[in-house]
């Protein structure tokens, strides 16, 4: 019999895993991994008036528990005029991600405003944590793309992988680089990088910019370069795809991030047919990236939202490519570290997991779900109740298929849905595994370790039970809970 997990992680200022007390802000995230030690980086802000113009890093062992060394560099403005956009009278800088310089040292990208575009910038370390800027520039290349435009062109967020990948490998050189761009034609007010900017090094530090990969079909509106890695096949071939996950959805024009694959480098690319939209943001997570693990492993690093103050990074997720030819985000092994002393599963008389889940700390509950017949109500579908601040519930349930619903139940017993989760999952038996991850305002939920959504709720209490179509008033007799570890 399978198992369904739910994973309930409640902590002050709903970090779902880090958030760095030594800043005001933090927001964008990426990661590198070496000897062992994760370096977790986070994009943050400063001095200046609206955006970033420093990044932090903090260190972890496992990748779930973090000691924070806080900002570790402050971007500057290498080529005048910069930051003259309307909206903002600073500087303000983008970030990028770390790779393995061929002389030996880490070099990381950022990026600078321009007066209406942007160039991408260099620091350089040798031990991940002490950054010192260099004054390479790498400016947009006018044979493929624009330079200039008065609302400004995008050169930033640049991602980097072997040329030629293969299975454990992560530095090398001649390498290719991808990143957010503005290529031509595109009109004059730019902004509308409907594909990627793409180019080779073969040292880390000098580039040379290349045509922009082909888009089938384009992206409608804009394109944010997470990154782009070459992911293995699922049969042990040995063969794999250029993945890309994009920010951006060409139907709604939200901030989610959407994936793309290639057989070549240089493209073209297509939109993947299934769980084509691998993050879905309900204006909660954005901005996937890859990394490699301390096992060369492939492991994506987001950023999540909360009600109070900006980001926090998200705990990792593995990258899992179905036989169906699909990625989609899935649970990290290693997450199991959050866990901390189990404690008795008990429940009060109207199905309330008792004690109260203590909301500075969190818990782990972890049982068994079966799905409901197919065409059931949602009154019939099997998952949890959350309550919140106000009397009010958030529903998290699985309908036949293991798709996800994100509802809210008034005191009514009124139901309105609010989103829907599918990433077309099949062969599923009449049970599956499921971990929710909760922390005060936070959800994620994984079905058979695969991630449906990344949730913000409104404000929770702490009170926990699962619906009624899933117990009968009391936790199945599988249930376990943990207190969830913090340090």
């Amino acid at each position: 019999m399978q198992r369904v997990a739910l994973l309930l992680f409640l902590a002050r200022a709903a970090a779902m895993m880090f958030h760095s007390s030594s800043v005001a802000d933090q927001w964008d995230t990426w990661a590198f991994v070496e000897n062992g030690t994760f370096y977790a980086y986070y994009l943050t802000l400063q001095h200046s008036t609206w955006f970033a113009d420093s990044f932090g890093v903090a260190t972890s062992d496992d990748g779930t528990h973090f000691t924070d060394h806080g900002v570790v560099f402050t971007g500057r403005c290498l080529a005048p005029p910069c930051g003259e956009r309307p909206w903002t009278p600073g500087f303000w800088m983008g970030s990028g991600s770390v790779w393995r310089a061929k002389d030996g040292r880490y070099v990381v990208n950022w990026s600078q405003d321009r007066a209406g575009t942007q160039n991408i910038s260099f620091a350089v370390s040798r031990d991940l944590i002490h950054w010192e800027g260099i004054d390479e520039i790498y400016g947009p290349d006018p044979r493929y793309y624009h330079t200039h435009a008065p609302n400004g062109v995008r050169w930033d967020c640049m991602y980097t992988l072997p040329a030629s990948p293969t299975i454990g490998t992560r530095d090398g050189y001649p390498r290719h680089g991808y990143w957010t761009a503005t290529p031509l034609g595109c009109g004059p007010y730019g902004l509308c990088n409907h594909t990627m900017g793409f180019g080779v090094t073969h040292d880390g530090l000098k580039w040379e910019a290349l045509i922009s990969p082909a888009m089938v079909p384009p992206t409608v509106h804009w394109s944010e370069v997470g990154a782009v890695e070459w992911v293995v096949a699922a049969n042990g071939s040995g063969a794999g795809r250029y993945v890309a996950m994009l920010g951006g959805n060409p139907a709604n024009q939200a901030a989610e991030m959407i994936v793309y694959t290639a057989e070549r480098p240089e493209g073209p690319f297509t939109a993947q047919a299934k769980n084509a939209i691998v993050l879905p943001a309900a204006a909660s997570c954005y901005f996937a990236r890859f990394f490699r693990g301390p096992n060369l492993e492939l492991l994506v690093t987001h950023q999540s939202f909360a009600h109070i103050g900006r980001t926090y990074i998200a705990p990792y997720k593995a990258v899992d490519l179905g036989a169906d030819g699909a990625v989609r985000l899935a649970w990290w092994d290693a997450n199991r570290n959050l866990k901390a002393a189990e404690l008795p599963v008990a429940t009060t008389p109207d199905g309330f997991f008792t004690p109260v889940v203590d909301v500075a700390v969190g818990a782990i509950f972890e049982g068994t779900l079966a799905l409901p017949p197919a065409g059931a109500p949602l009154v019939r579908w099997p998952g949890f109740l959350l309550e919140q601040v106000g009397g009010n519930a958030t529903l998290v349930a699985l309908d036949a298929a293991a798709r996800c619903v994100i509802a809210n139940v008034s005191t009514a017993n009124k139901s309105a849905v609010l989103h829907t989760w599918d990433r077309e999952l099949s062969g599923l038996g009449a049970t599956v595994e499921v971990r929710l991850l909760y922390r005060r305002d936070m959800l994620e939920l994984y079905v058979n370790d695969l991630l449906l959504p990344v949730y913000l709720m409104p404000p929770s209490t702490g009170r926990v039970r699962l619906t009624a179509s899933a117990a009968s008033g009391e936790a199945p007799p599988d249930v376990r809970r943990w207190t969830m570890s913090l340090k």
